[in-house]
């Protein structure tokens, strides 16, 4: 009988979203070897208590969820052996038969940690990054990262976190597929103004902080090309002189990539960052916030540029310097192409295995 994998995940999601996109593509991975894989969507965000609130909000995603036909995710080829379904709540008489049940998620991993009919050997907590936002503490952050169960985290800034909580973690990088993200277009012959950026809404990406970057370098190169995508209609505050791709193709946004000379990101935290590592891959100078996600793949001076977290006006100097500095533009985007061509899924793939096999 094939070993079984189980992937706990908050509410399916009809737009790219990295962390699951990493999660569904071990789930093909462990397909390919030969495991059985399921995935569990969790609708209803579990919590340290269950009060009056929790109630309420329970029974409002109960009488949405009957209503709301369930959707597989159609943005990422996903195996059709990959068994997928939902739950509001997850309790131990709607948790299926596996060898191993792998959250992936702050509230995911405490829905885990709650079902006492599971050994805590087969319990795995899959840290993709520092959740402390909206309700959640750094406190409660640090009591999950204590459950009984084996931490994995995709950077080395995530396991310094849960080291400071008192436990330990095991570290397996993303991985990015070649085959997908490539240079199409040579990077000596970009033109040195071009940029590209996600445009996100979400706060901690910070993307009023580029705008507010770009418009000073606007002022000093008239000449500059912006383009963005993202997953959400164009954001309001984004001037008319950034094109804008929602929901871009897969051969869109590798077209993007490679008509930009330098990729700019600027979040005030960052798990690991798929969208730099792409940009490098395909040729991109990249320039980014000093966060511990992007310094996984930029060494600052040597293959990209980390810029101080939250200042703009820097931001601002060190594109300026980058556009008028050819040469190192185009030194630091073979350098950081070359580095992240080490970033290999079977690698990552490997070690995962090594972890479950423990």
């Amino acid at each position: 009988m094939n070993k079984k994998v189980c992937f706990l995940l908050p509410k399916e999601r009809d737009f790219p979203v990295g962390g699951y996109k990493v999660v569904y593509r071990y789930a093909n991975m462990l397909i390919e070897k030969g495991f059985d894989v399921s995935i569990i969507y969790i609708y209803t965000p579990d919590y340290f208590y269950r009060g009056f609130l929790y109630k309420i909000f329970k029974h409002f995603m109960v009488r949405t969820w009957t209503k709301t036909p369930f959707k597989k995710p159609t943005w990422y080829k996903l195996s059709n052996e990959v068994q997928q379904k939902r739950v509001v709540e997850l309790n131990e008489n709607n948790i299926e038969s596996a060898d191993y049940y792998i959250s992936t998620a702050f509230f995911t991993s405490i829905s885990l940690d709650r079902l006492n009919n599971i050994s805590s050997k087969q319990k795995y907590y899959f840290v993709q990054g520092y959740e402390a936002w909206g309700i959640v503490t750094p406190k409660d952050i640090a009591r999950s990262y204590r459950f009984n169960m084996t931490k994995i985290c995709i950077a080395p800034w995530l396991c310094d976190k849960v080291s400071e909580s008192g436990a330990s973690a095991i570290y397996i990088p993303n991985g990015f597929d070649l085959d997908e993200f490539y240079v199409t277009n040579p990077i000596e012959e970009r033109k040195p103004a071009t940029i590209s950026i996600l445009c996100a809404k979400e706060k901690v990406k910070n993307t009023k902080g580029v705008v507010k970057a770009l418009n000073i370098v606007k002022k000093k190169y008239p000449e500059l090309e912006v383009y963005g995508f993202g997953v959400n209609k164009r954001l309001k505050y984004l001037p008319d002189y950034i094109n804008y791709i929602q929901k871009p193709s897969h051969e869109e946004l590798v077209e993007l990539y490679n008509k930009t000379a330098i990729y700019v990101g600027f979040p005030t935290e960052e798990g690991f960052g798929l969208t730099v590592g792409e940009a490098m891959l395909c040729g991109c100078t990249a320039i980014g916030s000093d966060n511990g996600g992007y310094q996984v793949m930029i060494t600052n001076k040597e293959n990209g540029i980390l810029s101080p977290i939250g200042d703009f006006n820097k931001l601002a100097v060190e594109i300026c310097q980058l556009i008028q500095d050819n040469k190192t533009r185009i030194e630091y985007a073979r350098k950081g192409n070359d580095k992240l061509k080490s970033f290999s899924w079977n690698d990552s793939f490997k070690k995962l295995l090594a972890v479950l096999s423990k």
